[in-house]
């Protein structure tokens, strides 16, 4: 956590763990900048996988940016492309 390469390790880590939350529940996140940034925003896996239950119980199939972080997301991706690359399919 006090280097580059370890702080991105342990991003990448948490990223992982919640996109294979969602997806045991049936939602595939892997590209979704709305739901990670939610994620790495506001949850940790625990209050991540009720978050992910109570959309499926709830018959949510989608993800909307509503807190300040995923709506920053959302709104520059453009920038954010330019700057990491367009995501792999």
């Amino acid at each position: 956590m006090t280097t580059l390469t370890g702080a991105m390790t342990y991003i990448a880590a948490g990223n992982r763990a919640a996109i294979d939350i969602a997806a045991a529940d049936g939602f595939d996140i892997s590209h979704d900048l709305a739901a990670l940034t939610s994620f790495y925003q506001g949850y940790d896996l625990r209050s991540w996988e009720q978050h992910i239950k109570s959309k499926k119980a709830q018959g949510e199939s989608t993800f909307v940016a509503a807190d300040t972080m995923p709506v920053w997301t959302m709104s520059h991706v453009a920038y954010l492309e330019s700057v990491l690359g367009s995501p792999r399919p």
